[in-house]
């Protein structure tokens, strides 16, 4: 995955954008992933107008997971790409 802008951060440093609440909720679902088999990276940062935003990668293949912004004082959007899932045969 690329790297956005410079305002970027990893989980774990610093952050005046995100509340610590926050953080601990996306680090409870990354650990949720990585339980499930899911090499997580996780990278976050500011808008150009100032709402924080955080993105969930397969850090094996850079595919977005999940995408999720803050809009405002108490307002959020999360963007889940769907991936076509190739049918099982029945056991």
């Amino acid at each position: 995955m690329s790297r956005n802008s410079g305002r970027a951060k990893r989980c774990g440093e610093q952050s005046i954008d995100w509340s610590l609440l926050e953080l601990s909720i996306f680090r409870a679902a990354e650990k949720t992933l990585e339980l499930q088999g899911v090499h997580v990276e996780v990278e976050y940062g500011m808008t150009d107008e100032g709402d924080p935003w955080l993105v969930f990668c397969d850090a094996d293949t850079s595919n977005v997971l999940c995408h999720f912004a803050r809009l405002g004082r108490g307002k959020y959007v999360a963007v889940c790409p769907s991936r076509m899932l190739e049918p099982q045969a029945p056991r």
